[in-house]
C-alpha cells in the first residue's frame, strides 16, 4: 500500500512523559468584523377561511345582489307612475298625424280640394286608434312583468334599454378601474420592497467599504425580520461550512446569548480539534409572527448570501430555555426537514412563561410515535438529537421536562423497543440518533455554554461520520523481550463526499496516544500530518513505538485520533500486551500466557441443550482449524462488538467459544514442582486443556466419558479460576493450551487475569491483590443459615488509642454476583485514596452476600440485612448507631435494593445511592408515590444511570425522579454517557458518597 506524503511529523522526546498537545488559540478579532446583522423578507401564509365562513360570505354576496336588483325594479316602477300623461300624449300623437296625412292626400277637382268621404275618414281614424291601443297595452303588459305598470312607445322602450345598458357599462367600468388601481398599488408596494432591499444591500456594501458598524439594528419594513450571523475565523468563501441556527433564549431576541459570551465559546471549540468550523445564525422573532413560518425564508436568505453547505444533512438547530423548546418543536411537532441535527439545552417544555408553549407539547408528540408500526424508530432516525439539562433545576426533572423527553426519545431509538415488553433488553439506544443527559449544574449561562461546546462536538461527529473509514492495528500486539519496537498502523480512506466542504482534498492529522490502563495517565504521544490524499483510495501511516515506551504493567492502551477540517475523532484503539519471558529461578518459576490467542465463537447457547458437535471436542482443535481464526488478546476486558468477527457484531453474544495459543517451555522448567494454571475470570464458565489433556473447569459439568463439559447454569462470572496441573502434561519445546468457554446471556468474555503457568511461590507473587476487604460470616435468623459479607475498615481504625466511631455504608451487589465483585473493582483502594485526600469522611463499609444472587434484596433477604447483619456489625465494630450516619448503596439489583431498603427503614437509614438501579423490580415508583414530602425529604437520594444502559434503567429512574420533583423533594438525578458496567459507576463512586454524607438528615 502506498504511503502518502508526510508534511509534519512530531515525536515524543521522553517516553514516560506525555507530549503536551499543541494548543491553537483563536485570534480575538473585534466582534463586529465577524458578527454581522442581516435582514430578510418572509412570506406570511395565506389565511385559511373555514368552510362555514365561506358559506356565510356567499350568502351575503347573494343577498346584496338581490337587493340591488330590487332597487333597480323600484326605480323603473316609480318612473312609470310619475309620467302617465306623457305616456298618453305619446300614444295620441301618432293618431293625429295619421289624420293630418289623410287630409293632405285628399283628391283635387277643378282646382279645389274635394273633402274625403266621412265614412272613409272615420274608418282610418278607428284603425289608427286601435293600433295605438294595442301598442299601449303591450307596453303596459311588459311593465306589469316588472311589478310596475308600464305604458310606452317604441322610442321610450329603446331609450329605457339604452339607459339600462349605459348603467351596466358604467358599473363595469367602475369595477375595472378599482381593480386596476388595486393591482397598481400592489405593484408599487412590491417595487418599494425590492427597492428597499436593493438600498439595504447597497448600504451594506457602502458600510463595508467605509468600515462602518454593520451591527446597528436597521429599521425593518413589512414582512422583514432580522438575524445576526457569526462567521468562523478566517472565513473562506471558497469553501462551504455547516450551519447552526440558534433559537432565541427568550423566544424573541439574541441578546442573552451574545451578552453571555457564546461567541467566545464558539471560537474556543473551533480553535482546537473539538469541532468543525461552523457558521452560526441568531434569528430574532416577534410576537406577531410564528417562527415556524419564517425558517424556510431565513435559511434561503443565509444560503443565498453566505458560503454554506446547502443540504439539511449539514444544518443544525440549537436553543437554550425557550430556544430549546423551539428547536425540539421544530423537529418533533412541525416535523421540519430543514435540520438534521437538533440540540436542546435546559429546554423550557412546561412553563407558561414560554411564549410559544401553545404550539404543542413535545412529549405528547413523542408518545404519539407509538401509534406507528415501528413506534417512531424511523421518525426519530430522521434527526440526530442532543438533549441535556441541569439536575439542579426542578424544570429539568418534572414530568414533561427534559428528563421525560430525553428518556422517551432514547428508548425509542432502541431498534427493539417496537417489540414491547422485555424484548429490547440487552440492546441499547442508538447514540447516533439520540444522546440524552441530565448533568450536574444549575439553570444558568455556564450550563448552556457548556452545552454549546458539547453540541458543536456532537454535530461535528454527525456531519463527518460518512467522510472516512479507518482501522488501527499493532504489530506485534503481544510484545516480547525480542521486540525492540511496535508498529502501529492506521489505515484511512477518505470519501469523495469531502467535496461538499472543499473542492481541494484537505490534509489529515493522525495523533497516537499510549495510556497506562492502571492509572489512566497518558505516557506517550506522537503526531503526523499527511497530505496528498486521494479520495476513495486507502492511505496507510505507521507509527513506530519503542518497547521501552510501553506501560510498566502487562498491557498498554493505544488510541489513534484523526483530525480533518479542524475536527478530531478517535478512529481506533488496540491493546498492546507485554509478554514476559519464562522465569526459571528455583521455586519462583512461571510461563506468561498473556498475548495473542486464536479465537472462535462457534455455537449458540441453549438451556439444557446437550447436543455435541465436532468443534465441542478438543481433539478437533488442531492447527489446521484454529490458525484460520481471528487473533485476540484475552483477559483484558469484556467483549466488545468488534472484539472478533465471529461474535456477529454483538458484545452480548450468548454461546460457546474457543481460545487457543501455543507457548514454549524452556529446558528444566519446574522439575519436580507442583504447578498451577491460572486463567483469571470468565463470564461465565470455562474448561481448560493443555496438550489435549483436561486440566480443570469452572461452571461446566464435565463428562469424563464424553470428554466434554456442558454449562451448569451456576454463573461463576466473578470466580478467579485456578487449577492444579500434573507437571508431566508439559514437555520441553512447543505446547498448546485451549480454553473453551460459555456465556449464557448479556455481556461476556474472558475479562481478567492473571494468565499463566506458575509454581506455588510464583503464583502467590502474581495473584497478590493487596485487598483490604476481609471476609466474615454471621448467623442469619431470617434465612436460617450462616451468611457471609465483606468488610472495609478505614486505615486508622486499629491505630493505637483510636476510640472513634464511624458512619456505615451498606453496599449491595448486583444480580448473579457476590460481594467479591467490589473486591475485583478495588473499591477499597478507591475509598482509601478519597479518605486520605479528605474528600469523604472515614467510614465502615459492609458488603453482604445474597446467597440466591437474585433476591433483589427483598423479603427475608432484606430482613437478613436489617435484622441480622447490621446488628452484628454494630455489636462488633465501632459504628455510629444512628440513621443519620448510615446509608445504602448498590449497582443494578443492588441499586434497586438500596432504594427500597433505605426508604422502608427510616429507623436505620437516611441516605441511599443507586447506580443504574433496577428500581422497577422493587416497586420504587409506587413506593415513592405513596409517601409524603416530609417523609421523603428526610433522605439524601442520589441516583445515576448510563444513557446506554442495556436494561434501560435510565427510564425508570427518570419516572422516580419526576415523582420526587412533583412532591418537592430535593434529590440527585444524573443520566450521562455510559453503559451497565463498572466503567460507569466507579468514576462516580466517591462523588456519590460525598453528596450523600453532606446531605443526610442529621
Amino acid at each position: 500500500m502506498k504511503r502518502r506524503a508526510v508534511s509534519l511529523f512530531l515525536a515524543a522526546a521522553v517516553c514516560t512523559t506525555a507530549m503536551p498537545a499543541t494548543t491553537v488559540e483563536a485570534k480575538k478579532a473585534p466582534e463586529n468584523t465577524r458578527l454581522i446583522t442581516e435582514t430578510y423578507f418572509y412570506d406570511l401564509p395565506e389565511e385559511e377561511v373555514p368552510e362555514e365562513a365561506e358559506e356565510e360570505v356567499e350568502a351575503v354576496i347573494e343577498e346584496e345582489t338581490l337587493d340591488t336588483e330590487a332597487e333597480e325594479i323600484e326605480e323603473v316602477t316609480e318612473d312609470a307612475e310619475t309620467e302617465p300623461e306623457e305616456i298618453q300624449e305619446d300614444a295620441d300623437a301618432p293618431a293625429e298625424e295619421e289624420i293630418q296625412d289623410a287630409e293632405a292626400d285628399a283628391p283635387v277637382v277643378d282646382g279645389e280640394e274635394v273633402a274625403a268621404e266621412p265614412e272613409a275618414l272615420a274608418d282610418a281614424e278607428e284603425l289608427d286608434l286601435a293600433a295605438t291601443a294595442e301598442e299601449t297595452e303591450a307596453i303596459a303588459e311588459e311593465a306589469a312583468t316588472e311589478e310596475a305598470p308600464v305604458v310606452s312607445k317604441k322610442e321610450a322602450q329603446a331609450a329605457a334599454k339604452a339607459e339600462k345598458e349605459a348603467k351596466k357599462a358604467a358599473d363595469k367600468a367602475e369595477k375595472e378601474q378599482a381593480k386596476a388601481e388595486k393591482e397598481a398599488q400592489k405593484a408599487a408596494e412590491k417595487a418599494e420592497k425590492e427597492q428597499a432591499k436593493a438600498d439595504k444591500k447597497a448600504q451594506k456594501e457602502e458600510d463595508k467599504a467605509n468600515k462602518k458598524d454593520p451591527n446597528r439594528d436597521p429599521v425593518l419594513g413589512e414582512n422583514e425580520a432580522l438575524y445576526r450571523i457569526y462567521l468562523p475565523e478566517n472565513y473562506d468563501e471558497n469553501r462551504a461550512y455547516p450551519t447552526v441556527y440558534v433559537m432565541p433564549y427568550d423566544g424573541y431576541k439574541a441578546a442573552e446569548y451574545l451578552n453571555s459570551g457564546i461567541l467566545s465559546t464558539v471560537d474556543g471549540s473551533s480553535a482546537g480539534d473539538d469541532s468543525l468550523q461552523m457558521i452560526f445564525v441568531f434569528p430574532e422573532f416577534t410576537e406577531e409572527n410564528d417562527y415556524g413560518t419564517m425558517l424556510d425564508d431565513l435559511v434561503a436568505d443565509v444560503e443565498e448570501k453566505y458560503s454554506v453547505i446547502e443540504d439539511a444533512a449539514y444544518r443544525g438547530i440549537f436553543g437554550a430555555s425557550v430556544g430549546g423548546y423551539m428547536a425540539m418543536e421544530t423537529a418533533v411537532i412541525e416535523a421540519s426537514d430543514l435540520f438534521y441535527a437538533v440540540s436542546s439545552s435546559m429546554g423550557d417544555f412546561t412553563s407558561e412563561s414560554n411564549p410559544w408553549i401553545g404550539k404543542g407539547d413535545v412529549n405528547t408528540a413523542i408518545n404519539g410515535y407509538d401509534s406507528t408500526g415501528d413506534k417512531g424508530y424511523s421518525t426519530i432516525g430522521k434527526h440526530f438529537y442532543y438533549i441535556d439539562a441541569p439536575n439542579g433545576s426542578a424544570r429539568s426533572t418534572q414530568a414533561g421536562g427534559t428528563s421525560t423527553i430525553g428518556a422517551n426519545l432514547a428508548k425509542r431509538s432502541n431498534p427493539y423497543y417496537k417489540f414491547g415488553g422485555s424484548y429490547y433488553l440487552y440492546s441499547t439506544p442508538d447514540p447516533k440518533m439520540v444522546e440524552y443527559r441530565i448533568l450536574d449544574g444549575g439553570e444558568d449561562a455556564a450550563f448552556y455554554l457548556n452545552s454549546v461546546k458539547e453540541t458543536m462536538n456532537r454535530f461535528s461527529a454527525r456531519f463527518t461520520e460518512n467522510l472516512y473509514s479507518a482501522a488501527v492495528a499493532a504489530n506485534p500486539q503481544a510484545v516480547t523481550s525480542g521486540n525492540a519496537a511496535v508498529n502501529v498502523t492506521v489505515n484511512y480512506t477518505l470519501s469523495s463526499g469531502i467535496a461538499v466542504y472543499n473542492a481541494a482534498v484537505p490534509a489529515v492529522t493522525f495523533t497516537l496516544k499510549l495510556t497506562d490502563p492502571a492509572t489512566g495517565a497518558e505516557i506517550y504521544r506522537d503526531q503526523a500530518t499527511v497530505d496528498g490524499l486521494t479520495t476513495d483510495a486507502p492511505t496507510a501511516y505507521t507509527f513506530t513505538v519503542p518497547r521501552e515506551c510501553l506501560a510498566e504493567g502487562k498491557n498498554t492502551d493505544v488510541a489513534v485520533e484523526a483530525s480533518i477540517l479542524g475536527f478530531g475523532a478517535e478512529v481506533g484503539t488496540v491493546p498492546i500486551v507485554r509478554v514476559e519471558d519464562a522465569i526459571v529461578d528455583g521455586n519462583n518459576q512461571s510461563i506468561d500466557l498473556m498475548g495473542d490467542w486464536y479465537f472462535k465463537a462457534y455455537k449458540s447457547y441453549k438451556k439444557n441443550d446437550t447436543t455435541v458437535i465436532d468443534l465441542d471436542r478438543v481433539e478437533n482443535i488442531v492447527p489446521e482449524t484454529y490458525q484460520s481464526w481471528g487473533v485476540v488478546q484475552p483477559a483484558l476486558a469484556w467483549w466488545t462488538a468488534d472484539f472478533d468477527a465471529s461474535l456477529g457484531g454483538s458484545s452480548s453474544y450468548g454461546g460457546y467459544a474457543w481460545y487457543v495459543r501455543t507457548f514454549e517451555v524452556p529446558e528444566g522448567f519446574a522439575v519436580d514442582q507442583q504447578l498451577t494454571v491460572a486463567v483469571g475470570m470468565f463470564d461465565e464458565a470455562n474448561e481448560v486443556y493443555i496438550n489435549g489433556t483436561y486440566v480443570g473447569s469452572t461452571g461446566m459439568q464435565y463428562d469424563i466419558a464424553e470428554g466434554i463439559g456442558v454449562y451448569d447454569g451456576s454463573n461463576p462470572w466473578d470466580v478467579n479460576c485456578v487449577y492444579q496441573m500434573d507437571p508431566n502434561v508439559l514437555h520441553t519445546g512447543t505446547n498448546t493450551i485451549a480454553v473453551r468457554m460459555c456465556n449464557s446471556s448479556g455481556g461476556g468474555g474472558w475479562y481478567s487475569g492473571p494468565v499463566g503457568i506458575y509454581t506455588e511461590e510464583a503464583y502467590a507473587n502474581a495473584a497478590a491483590s493487596g485487598s483490604r476487604l476481609t471476609v466474615e460470616s454471621y448467623e442469619s435468623a431470617s434465612t436460617g443459615n450462616t451468611e457471609s459479607f465483606r468488610l472495609y475498615l478505614p486505615k486508622d481504625y486499629y491505630e493505637e488509642g483510636n476510640t472513634k466511631s464511624y458512619p456505615t455504608m451498606v453496599l449491595l451487589h448486583g444480580i448473579n454476583s457476590q460481594s467479591s465483585a467490589y473486591e475485583i473493582d478495588r473499591v477499597d483502594k478507591v475509598l482509601d485514596d478519597a479518605i486520605e485526600a479528605g474528600i469523604i469522611e472515614p467510614m465502615i463499609v459492609v458488603i453482604p452476600d445474597d446467597p440466591t444472587k437474585s433476591s433483589f434484596w427483598k423479603g427475608k433477604y432484606a430482613d437478613m440485612v436489617t435484622q441480622d447483619l447490621i446488628p452484628y456489625v454494630d455489636a462488633n465494630y465501632r459504628t455510629i448507631q444512628d440513621p443519620g450516619y448510615r446509608f445504602t448503596a448498590g449497582c443494578s439489583m443492588g441499586g434497586g435494593g438500596a432504594y427500597s431498603l433505605a426508604i422502608n427503614n427510616p429507623d436505620l437509614f437516611s441516605g441511599l445511592i443507586s447506580f443504574y438501579g433496577a428500581l422497577n423490580y422493587v416497586g420504587a415508583e409506587d413506593l415513592t408515590n405513596s409517601l409524603s414530602t416530609e417523609y421523603l425529604s428526610s433522605y439524601s437520594i442520589w441516583m445515576a444511570s448510563g444513557n446506554q444502559d442495556m436494561y434501560n434503567f435510565y427510564d425508570v429512574q427518570e419516572k422516580v425522579s419526576n415523582i420526587l420533583t412533583s412532591k418537592g423533594v430535593s434529590h440527585y438525578h444524573l443520566v450521562d454517557n455510559g453503559t451497565h458496567t463498572t466503567s460507569f459507576y466507579l468514576p462516580l463512586f466517591i462523588q456519590a458518597i460525598q453528596y450523600t454524607q453532606q446531605n443526610m438528615f442529621r
